[in-house]
């Protein structure tokens, strides 16, 4: 069985879904969304971090252990290094292993009424992968999350949905992605049909470029019958990430101002919405 390849599993989560959950991070992603948080999850092959801040040689340190480096000439890639100037950006889990770490927060997640939730990237990509692991984890009466864009093909979604409890949907409607796209739209209406009989959340990305557009998001809501969203406040957090993967960056901070004006017109248009940082 080919195994999951996972970018972060974070405990203790409590925005990504209700209760307390444990937040597991897939990688691959068809979206390249300028302001994602988190580059290492887009590209589905191997990657890795480079911290030149590591790295003896830049630091003027002349070592002979660094002798064999590829930035000394030599044979060694710096993915060898020693000192961790390079890091995976991911691993790969089989079903066992993740499984077990994931019932290490069982109780608690009976206690908050919380579980697990699958991020990343994009987790319906890796669907097939997962069905074994949801299929034990229901079987553990664990309540399980998805946030997804519902990009992903048909057959995907289908191959989780009767495993997921939740589907935290992350619409693509800001000018810089979907916005203008009728395909994304009937897209997405059709994977909703698909779900519509499971709990839905829906969560956009505030760019300030939206306070320019709001009749046109309006539109979009009405037309996939969004009626509550959450607004989550853009910031540039994957700054690091980006630098480290040698990528360049484009810092699309949102301002609250004009983010609460967003929210204060949505509501007044008959969306319940409610402004998060996060």
């Amino acid at each position: 069985m080919k195994p999951l390849k996972i970018t972060n599993i974070q405990r203790g989560c409590v925005y990504d879904g209700p209760g307390i959950r444990t937040t597991v991070f897939m990688k691959g992603c068809t979206l390249h969304c300028p302001w994602c948080s988190n580059p290492e999850t887009i590209y589905g092959g191997n990657e890795w971090f480079v911290d030149d801040q590591k790295c003896l040689l830049l630091q003027g340190v002349h070592s002979k252990l660094c002798c064999s480096c590829e930035r000394n000439n030599g044979y060694k890639s710096i993915k060898e290094c020693p000192f961790g100037v390079s890091e995976a950006t991911s691993k790969d889990y089989d079903i066992e292993t993740i499984e077990e770490y994931l019932l290490r927060d069982l109780s608690l997640y009976s206690e908050t009424n919380g579980g697990v939730t699958f991020s990343g990237g994009e987790p319906l990509l890796q669907a097939k992968g997962l069905v074994p692991l949801l299929c034990r984890l229901k079987k553990k009466k664990i309540n399980i999350a998805f946030e997804t864009t519902l990009t992903a093909s048909i057959d995907d979604v289908l191959l989780v949905l009767p495993y997921v409890d939740i589907w935290i949907v992350d619409l693509k409607i800001q000018p810089q992605m979907m916005l203008n796209s009728n395909s994304y739209i009937k897209r997405i209406c059709m994977c909703l049909s698909l779900i519509s009989h499971k709990s839905i959340l829906y969560r956009m990305v505030f760019v300030d470029e939206l306070s320019d557009v709001k009749l046109n998001v309006l539109k979009n809501l009405s037309e996939l019958s969004v009626s509550e969203l959450e607004v989550l406040l853009c910031h540039n957090l994957g700054y690091n990430k980006y630098m480290r993967l040698s990528i360049p960056n484009k810092d699309y901070t949102a301002n609250k101002l004009k983010a609460e004006s967003f929210v204060k017109f949505l509501i007044e248009n008959n969306v319940t919405a409610t402004l998060l940082s996060v």
